[in-house]
């Protein structure tokens, strides 16, 4: 499926090629190649005073994590995303080991996302952040340490042919992408084009 951006200029093409499907192909085995990539595109993200706050949990399919991880997903999430090849859960570390707060940790963590998402579709892949899981039960069922905060829980795979999905959620995945204009995002400094 092509759901490139439309964009005014001409974009980077895995910028505006990248999109989130829900719709993954079960068979697929990520490699361990593809996985160190993505992880390490995350980890050249910038990020305040160089923190680099993030942390990740990752989780091939049908794993023992991977189970855990999808039994804490809550709604159309579990309907889905367990046909992913690998989960990622992004976990900021919100305050310095002397308890100092980390205010950017959030933002720095979102980038290096970002980067990850990038990467995943320079790769041919998708990713699909979830934020419609149970922090609370995952943190425990996992153990995730006491000093991060888990923010989503990431699909990761190949694309595959939409029809497997429930009527509902293939409407959802058919629908043109789009974004709010420029103009509405802009507070100041539009530059006429």
């Amino acid at each position: 499926m092509n759901k490139a951006a439309d964009t005014s200029v001409k974009l980077e093409e895995n910028i505006a090629n990248r999109w989130s499907t829900r719709s993954f192909d079960p068979t697929y085995e990520i490699s361990d190649s593809e996985i160190i990539g993505l992880l390490e595109a995350a980890r050249w993200a910038a990020s305040g005073s160089n923190t680099q706050p993030w942390r990740f949990i990752v989780a091939k399919h049908g794993s023992e994590m991977f189970t855990k991880i999808a039994e804490s997903l809550s709604g159309n999430n579990k309907v889905w995303a367990p046909n992913a090849s690998l989960f990622v859960v992004a976990c900021a570390q919100t305050h310095s080991a002397e308890g100092k707060e980390r205010k950017l940790a959030l933002y720095d963590v979102g980038l290096a996302v970002g980067q990850l998402g990038i990467q995943a579709t320079s790769l041919g892949l998708h990713i699909h952040q979830m934020a419609g899981f149970d922090a609370e039960a995952l943190t425990s069922s996992i153990s995730i340490p006491s000093d991060l905060k888990a923010l989503v829980v990431i699909a990761v795979g190949k694309y595959s042919d939409s029809t497997s999905l429930p009527d509902e959620l293939l409407e959802r995945e058919k629908v043109e992408r789009s974004r709010k204009s420029l103009e509405e995002i802009v507070v100041f400094g539009l530059p006429n084009l």
